[in-house]
């Protein structure tokens, strides 16, 4: 697909005369809608396209709290520092 991507950002960029930028971050936003949804729970995820390659990463994203069992209130977005 990174070649792909990369298509379709130069030809998206030329024919409206939008700047590449915003083009690559508006298909993160939407690849990191996507994989929340096909995720089905309440988390956080990053996706990052390298720009000459058009390769992308996902990553998910945690909240390190204490070693506290109690203090993990949404485990679906929060981890333990013990854990991390």
């Amino acid at each position: 697909m990174n070649k792909e991507i990369l298509m379709v950002v130069d030809a998206v960029s030329t024919e409206k005369d939008v700047a590449k930028s915003v083009i690559f971050e508006a298909i993160e936003a939407a690849l990191e809608s996507a994989t929340k949804k096909r995720n089905r729970e309440d988390i956080e995820v990053r996706v990052s396209i390298d720009r000459e390659t058009g390769d992308y990463e996902t990553f998910r994203c945690w909240e390190v709290v204490s070693n506290d069992p109690e203090s993990i209130e949404a485990p679906t977005r929060q981890i333990s520092l013990n854990d991390a």
